[in-house]
């Protein structure tokens, strides 16, 4: 009997270790500070990572910087952004002030992660502006490297408002791929700038592309491409 107890006691161990390993962090943000804190907790703590995004807005300026997630050194997670249960894409607003690009940076440059995963829905992304050359993706920038294409993972940018950003390239929107699939569905880019190429968007490096219902309008480049470029 004693044994018996044992081993479902340590059982019972393994079953709440591995729940809580498997269920995702929830961050519910209501201010700019909120926000930043959150994304760099999400990016050290060892598990996947939801952040809920009250309506109102998060404001880079008072950031002091665009918003930023880095995994590179740490976690091989996922990890999504949207607005709470509720808002709509218009009512949450990430507003780089027209002083910093991108608004929002997702990295996870370590190619022997293979689980990390970004999900970006039901927000606005607005008033990035680069303040030196080379800043691409001027409202959002994701950069997810692997050795090797891994088939379950996906970027995903979905429901979105990207507007009046500019960039180098990508004035609106940069999503860097390697072995990563994206897909980029019901957004609305609309008024981005890119100074080189590609002002709306740009997708280079993933072995698939979703592309679809996408508004993508009355964007501009001083070179080619004005609204979105994919390329492999």
């Amino acid at each position: 009997m004693v044994r018996l107890i044992r081993l479902c006691g340590f059982l019972l161990f393994i079953f709440i270790i591995s729940s809580q390993n498997s269920l995702a962090v929830e961050f519910h943000v209501r201010n700019t500070m909120e926000l930043q804190n959150a994304l760099t907790t999400a990016q050290n703590n060892g598990q996947d990572d939801i952040i809920y995004l009250a309506a109102g807005v998060y404001s880079a300026v008072e950031n002091g910087k665009g918003f930023v997630y880095d995994s590179t050194n740490g976690d091989n997670r996922k990890l999504t952004i949207c607005g709470e249960n509720g808002t709509t894409p218009d009512q949450v607003i990430l507003d780089g002030g027209n002083a910093f690009a991108p608004v929002l940076s997702l990295v996870d440059e370590n190619e022997n992660h293979t689980n990390s995963t970004f999900t970006i829905q039901g927000i606005t992304i607005k008033n990035g502006k680069m303040q030196e050359w080379d800043q691409n993706g001027g409202g959002l920038y994701i950069d997810l490297e692997f050795k090797e294409e891994i088939l379950q993972c996906w970027v995903t940018v979905k429901d979105c408002i990207i507007r009046n950003n500019v960039g180098d390239d990508a004035g609106g929107v940069a999503i860097y791929t390697d072995g990563c699939s994206v897909r980029f569905v019901n957004n609305v880019v609309i008024e981005n700038t890119a100074m080189d190429d590609d002002g709306g968007a740009e997708i280079w490096g993933s072995p698939k592309i979703i592309c679809s219902n996408n508004i993508i309008t009355s964007n501009t480049a001083t070179d080619t491409v004005g609204g979105i470029e994919i390329g492999g």
